[in-house]
């Protein structure tokens, strides 16, 4: 089946493709978490667009930087990757998810697209504007911190609010592993620019990376199960995968995760199997990442007036965050976040 390819890309949007196209070999077993978590009720999937597209326009660099990390390539498994055949690739797919090991899912890219990200990453870290970078960083802190000081108002703020939700110390616990989690990452090579223009990517995806999503694995078992929850991990450790057709260059595989099943088209590049919909765009999606990139300059009117708004938009975070930190009871929580959700929904006007 053609697939289209988009018309612009900006950072954000392109990096987010790269990354769809990666985790597609997955996505089976991501199904059912929009109901189980209500972002898929309407009034709160408009405020989370809303916040959304805010962020990653305002700080794009820094999450394109988080996104995208570690596409490089790895000598001693070059030979492995290639010799992959199309079911194996997917398998491996999911080996990876199992053992929290993001760079074996990066190490399945061709040699050239692991370059492409390699150079972008290097690029955003070398061009990315110091004072806000630091200003997002510092803030990925701050909400660690404050999670953890509050963490007892906060999970009565929960059982409150989350329906079939009665188990305190399930909640505490999610709440402390998502701390521990945004802490780490806060600390971590991962949010160091100085670090990140060194390059050699992919050690920090296999050191940090690896911490980052095993502290992941603590917070999404630690949510509330309300009967429906899908498990990341626990699908990838029972998902199967079929080869429906495949010739030189070309396959069909599908997957099945429990009840769900995906048909994802592959084509072979430089010896690997990669989603068809991710080689269809590639070459776009760089070159406009490599645009935006050269005009990440913050001394123009355009780049000053840039840095403002995003400035303007971590400051009202830190704000939201540093009210919650002084919070004494449930209606102190209720009243900030009533106002931030009205805040965000009043924001949508901002998006031209």
């Amino acid at each position: 089946m053609r697939r289209s390819t988009p018309q612009r890309l900006d950072i954000p949007a392109a990096v987010c493709f790269t990354v769809n196209g990666c985790w597609q070999l997955m996505l089976p077993a991501l199904k059912g978490f929009g109901d189980k978590s209500g972002i898929n009720d309407p009034k709160k999937r408009k405020a989370l667009v809303i916040m959304k597209y805010s962020v990653t326009r305002r700080c794009g660099g820094f999450i394109a930087i988080i996104l995208v990390l570690g596409f490089m390539p790895h000598g001693d498994t070059v030979a492995q990757q290639d010799a992959l055949t199309p079911t194996e690739t997917v398998q491996q797919a999911f080996s990876a998810a199992d053992r929290n090991r993001p760079e074996m899912i990066f190490d399945l890219l061709p040699a050239s697209y692991q370059n492409d990200i390699e150079n972008i990453v290097v690029a955003i870290a070398q061009n990315a504007d110091v004072e806000t970078w630091n200003q997002a960083r510092n803030l990925i802190g701050k909400f660690s911190r404050v999670l953890m000081r509050q963490q007892d108002l906060l999970t009565t703020v929960l059982i409150k609010h989350i329906p079939a939700t009665d188990d305190p110390r399930s909640l505490k616990d999610g709440i402390k592993a998502l701390s521990a989690m945004t802490g780490h990452l806060a600390a971590s090579g991962i949010s160091d620019l100085e670090r990140l223009q060194q390059g050699n990517l992919r050690q920090l995806l296999a050191t940090d990376g690896h911490a980052l999503m095993a502290a992941l694995e603590k917070v999404a078992g630690a949510a509330p199960d309300t009967g429906d929850r899908t498990d990341l991990w626990a699908s990838a450790r029972t998902a199967t995968v079929e080869l429906l057709n495949a010739d030189e260059n070309t396959a069909t595989v599908r997957t099945i995760v429990g009840d769900e099943t995906e048909d994802i088209d592959l084509v072979r590049i430089d010896g690997r199997w990669i989603p068809a919909e991710m080689a269809d765009g590639w070459q776009e999606s760089m070159s406009e990442m490599r645009r935006n990139i050269a005009a990440m300059d913050m001394s123009t009117p355009k780049g000053q007036q840039q840095k403002q708004m995003a400035a303007m938009m971590l400051g009202m975070a830190d704000g939201i965050l540093s009210q919650i930190e002084q919070a004494k009871t449930v209606e102190d929580i209720d009243r900030i976040v009533a106002g931030m959700m009205a805040l965000m929904m009043g924001g949508g006007n901002m998006q031209h």
